[in-house]
């Protein structure tokens, strides 16, 4: 490896201090026979939990997402998945450190490969790993001392039971690596994936061939076991593990964010606290991508800074001059292929204010649910609601859903059409961003963690004329922001308006 002196230097005096925290840290005073001794080991390799807590107690915790994702990688002796975990995860720990102690000490592991984004990177990962194997007195006395030749700084080295451990950087040749004979059998592909490398998708797309033929490729050729873990964060719909996830249905992807959707922490080392200081830190494009596995890609026609939060409690949602709920189900009804979005719009003078969203991929009938629930709950509330639906999607089997779902019910939500958006989609919206520009759409602080929300935003952030992402939600804003802006819509040309369960009004 061509690490700089100064580099090594560095490391060495890092490591050094490492060394003697983890010799003090794993003093063990256990007084045991041999048949104690083995069963307590037993039991620890096989619970890669008590095995953290045990070998690596300085660490503060053992979140139960990294348990649950080592022991599928421990039960699966042919391992390919990827750990899509959210920055600051501990991801790399376990990948790097804490699995392949256990591999090694189960008699799993043969020669373990390291890959990062450069040299220096996989020297650093490597060395957390070896200076584990030389001072972890607990380590060492239940499984024997460990070294035998090589260091981090050469780039690799060996254990006294012969097995392997390789550092490279991303793009490096592996063609034909084996040392003494032996071929990978555990991968790691760690934090490979950056901006810079996002921005080039000939490069994105160069990578992933080197890692699917050439670094997969080191495999022993009808070699029992074959473990690969791709780790890093999901944060560009360009970059190399957007590829690996799209080309490969069959990876197994161990997803963690930051927090689930009710805000909770995905760790009790996480605080709501530190979360918010993250999100103001990175704002929400940045937080989105870094922390929730949410690629938000910005397009060239709204800006993330014009994204913005205000609170909008419920109690005074009646000051309101019309509040209104526009539905885009999206042309394919019979389908989930295309989203379907409704947005809830209070307006106030000349603000538009995002109260709720609904943007998935899912069925009529159950967009339909959501709707009867959201508009049902709005009605006890003692709210006056307008529900406008886009003209063009007012046809039989449509009306037949919201008038099953009334029926079902009992009551019924009143429909008004929208039949005045007949002009072309893409400069209508791009002609409504002013809006969001001067600041006159805003969206509710409490919606700011709902995944609907977050989508419909990455929809809105991502259009662009000509683009092919889906754009169900930003239409949604639009027609239903239009819609307001002329009274209400009761003067707009083509405007009617009926009631869903009156069905010997409608013609079906």
């Amino acid at each position: 490896m061509a690490l700089t002196q100064k580099y090594i230097q560095k490391l060495q005096a890092r490591f050094e201090r490492e060394a003697n925290a983890i010799r003090l840290a794993t003093e063990y005073t256990l007084d045991e026979n041999d048949a104690e001794k083995e069963k307590r080991i037993a039991k620890l390799l096989k619970s890669p939990k008590l095995f953290q807590e045990y070998y690596l107690p300085f660490l503060k915790e053992t979140p139960e997402y990294l348990v649950k994702a080592a022991n599928k990688v421990l039960k699966t002796q042919n391992y390919f998945g990827w750990w899509m975990m959210f920055r600051g995860a501990r991801k790399s720990t376990w990948t790097t450190t804490i699995l392949p102690m256990m591999l090694l000490a189960k008699g799993e592991l043969d020669f373990m490969l390291t890959i990062g984004p450069n040299e220096n990177f996989s020297a650093r990962l490597l060395g957390n790993l070896q200076v584990q194997l030389e001072n972890n007195e607990r380590y060492i006395r239940d499984f024997g001392p460990q070294k035998l030749h090589g260091s981090w700084a050469e780039g690799e080295f060996t254990t006294r039971n012969g097995s392997s451990f390789v550092g490279l950087g991303m793009g490096q040749p592996v063609r034909g690596l084996n040392i003494q004979l032996k071929r990978p059998d555990y991968i790691v592909i760690s934090d490979v994936d950056s901006k810079e490398l996002s921005k080039n998708p000939a490069r994105c797309r160069e990578m992933y061939h080197w890692m699917m033929e050439d670094v997969m490729g080191t495999q022993e050729a009808g070699g029992e076991r074959f473990r690969f873990i791709f780790d890093n964060n999901y944060f560009s719909k360009t970059s190399l593990g957007h590829i690996l996830l799209t080309e490969n249905p069959e990876i197994d992807i161990t997803r963690v964010d930051v927090m689930d959707k009710d805000g909770n922490p995905a760790a009790a080392f996480i605080t709501p606290e530190w979360i918010e200081e993250r999100r103001k830190k990175y704002g929400y494009r940045g937080f989105m991508r870094e922390y929730m596995n949410t690629p938000i890609e910005e397009g060239n026609i709204f800006k993330a800074d014009w994204i913005v939060w205000k609170p909008m409690p419920e109690k005074d949602w009646k000051k309101y001059e019309y509040i209104l709920c526009y539905v885009d189900p999206s042309f394919k009804a019979n389908t989930t292929s295309d989203y379907k979005a409704i947005v809830t719009i209070g307006k106030i003078g000349r603000e538009y204010h995002i109260l709720k969203g609904y943007c998935r991929q899912t069925t009529i009938p159950n967009m339909v649910r959501w709707h009867y629930d959201w508009g049902m709950y709005l009605k006890r509330k003692g709210l006056i609601v307008y529900h406008v639906v886009e003209g063009g999607f007012i046809q039989g089997a449509f009306l037949n859903d919201y008038n099953t779902e009334g029926r079902q019910r009992g009551e019924y939500l009143d429909i008004l059409i929208d039949d005045s958006r007949k002009d072309n989609k893409h400069a209508r919206i791009e002609a409504s961003s002013t809006k969001w520009e001067r600041g006159e759409v805003l969206y509710n602080e409490a919606e700011k963690d709902n995944p609907d929300m977050q989508t419909g935003i990455s929809q809105t952030l991502a259009f662009e004329r000509g683009s092919k992402v889906h754009d169900d939600f930003p239409d949604a804003c639009d027609g239903g922001i239009t819609w307001l802006e002329k009274g209400g819509g009761f003067q707009t040309p083509g405007a009617k308006a009926f009631s869903v369960g009156e069905k010997e009004r409608i013609q079906f």
